[in-house]
């Protein structure tokens, strides 16, 4: 019977320490599969914000065209002081596929409103395992509030009159390769303007707030320089409008997540 007990509380033993060992292990795997990625926001406006105003940084998967992309990670911080502000966003290597496309998103918001956010791609994997990511976000155009129109005046503003690209990303009054302003006009149903080398033409729909461009289609003409590298950027911005804001001599366009693409300034162009 003694001899029984001894074998019994050596198998209890046994598995006890056969236990642990699987749980360390998962634990050390568990460990090495998260990964985190440091992120510092900045803007280069001087200005202070308001105490309320919060920053939001995605980890945000995509991949999929025309869709919302899908977040893996997000954090958001009270902004209680002056930029820099840090951000540490966490992931597990599973979660991420070599093959899909990534990004990080800052947005700075206060009382529901859109201030700041980064209208360039930043790819969260382009540094070196552990180095700080940097994410510049830029000021959202805002309308003056002089320039206001009433929901039943947004339609015959849009349809009005000739609008030129006043800010598209990081870049200010873009231009073509023959020096003129990249351009958007609307007409009843349609849609046309300069994209910076070509013209294009397509359809356009409204519900509210709400607008999409296209399909859009443009002729084939080849230039160099600016012209090409704005044309490659504004054409396929247009297909991402979701949203609008529109006033008398403004008007901003939105993507599905609420960021400022850009923005165009009405002239009086037929």
């Amino acid at each position: 019977m003694f001899k029984a007990l001894i074998m019994r509380t050596a198998l209890i033993i046994s598995v006890s320490a056969t236990l642990l060992l699987s749980l360390s292990a998962c634990e050390g795997n568990g460990d090495k599969n998260m990964k985190s990625i440091p992120v510092e926001v900045f803007y280069r406006e001087r200005m202070a914000l308001p105490p309320s105003a919060t920053l939001t940084v995605s980890l945000e998967d995509v991949s999929k065209q025309d869709v919302a992309a899908t977040v893996i990670e997000e954090q958001q911080i009270t902004l209680d002081k002056a930029p820099p502000y840090q951000i540490k966003l966490s992931y597990t290597t599973s979660e991420i596929n070599s093959k899909h496309r990534y990004a990080l998103r800052a947005r700075i918001n206060n009382d529901g409103k859109l201030m700041f956010t980064n209208t360039e791609h930043i790819d969260p994997f382009a540094k070196a395992e552990g180095e700080t990511v940097q994410v510049l976000v830029r000021r959202v155009p805002s309308l003056p509030a002089s320039e206001k129109i009433n929901q039943s005046e947004v339609k015959a503003v849009l349809i009005e009159g000739h609008w030129e690209l006043s800010s598209l990303g990081g870049l200010k009054n873009p231009k073509g390769a023959s020096g003129e302003a990249l351009s958007l006009k609307l007409s009843e149903g349609q849609a046309n303007g300069y994209g910076g080398c070509n013209r294009f033409m397509g359809g356009y729909s409204l519900e509210g707030s709400k607008i999409t461009l296209g399909p859009l289609a443009s002729t084939k003409m080849l230039c160099q320089g600016d012209g090409q590298k704005n044309e490659d950027l504004y054409l396929p911005a247009l297909s991402q409008v979701s949203s609008y804001q529109a006033a008398a001599e403004s008007l901003v366009f939105f993507d599905k997540s609420g960021n400022a693409l850009m923005s165009f300034t009405r002239v009086n162009k037929p």
